[in-house]
């Protein structure tokens, strides 16, 4: 966690190693540590604590982008239906900001969405391997590109997540954080060969394996930069 409760209370960040505090979410007694990125953050002293199950260690990627608002807006209790978890960041207008660079299956999405109910997704392309795929054709009509997406992942890591399946599951606005841009996917369409957008054809190439063919993905995206996205959000009263 980034932060704790001091002795008055308060919200504070981690500063020096060996540090004590309270945990906002299960009053459970905190201390500070490093993570692999050398980031100072708040950790239980105690496994058989009732944290926040969705929480999980902040990575420099999270700290960094959550780093960006103002304090009163990080790692807000959300309390809903007899349930509680952490906001990575709660707008003033009760947007939850969701950054997300750990793997999660469509379920896990699902609750996710219905718990938060305003939320927003941020993912990280870099970690989550979300854009290890080919893309076979595009097209610019207005403000908006389309993507065609190959269903088959050109590069296989030990970071990479079959996210495609995933994409028509999600329903919440999502943003995708490639580093020097982030895209917004605003919609998400499967082709069933014979697909048109906004009444200009899109021609689509179909993608064939030895055994089955499958459907193809088209993404309609917006493209702008950390600093409009952090504009827009910083505004959002």
């Amino acid at each position: 966690m980034i932060f704790a409760l001091n002795e008055e209370n308060k919200k504070v960040k981690a500063n020096t190693l060996g540090e004590t505090a309270i945990c906002q979410f299960c009053k459970s007694p905190l201390i500070t540590t490093k993570n692999l990125s050398s980031i100072l953050y708040w950790h239980h002293k105690s496994a058989y604590t009732n944290y926040d199950k969705w929480y999980n260690s902040v990575s420099e990627w999270q700290f960094e982008w959550i780093s960006n608002f103002p304090i009163e807006w990080q790692e807000v209790i959300i309390l809903n239906d007899n349930d509680m978890h952490i906001a990575n960041i709660k707008l003033p207008n009760n947007v939850i900001l969701k950054f997300q660079d750990e793997k999660l299956t469509s379920e896990e999405i699902k609750k996710r969405e219905e718990f938060f109910k305003n939320l927003i997704w941020i993912f990280n392309s870099t970690y989550l391997g979300i854009f290890d795929f080919s893309i076979i054709n595009q097209k610019i009509l207005n403000d908006s590109f389309y993507l065609q997406i190959n269903p088959f992942g050109k590069i296989k890591t030990n970071k990479s997540w079959d996210f495609k399946k995933y994409l028509i599951n999600i329903s919440k606005p999502l943003f995708i954080d490639l580093l020097h841009r982030i895209i917004y996917i605003k919609n998400v369409y499967v082709d069933n060969g014979n697909l048109s957008l906004k009444n200009d054809k899109f021609n689509l190439y179909r993608v064939y394996s030895e055994k089955n063919k499958y459907e193809n993905l088209v993404l309609e995206i917006i493209i702008l930069t950390k600093h409009d996205f952090l504009k827009k959000y910083h505004h959002s009263k």
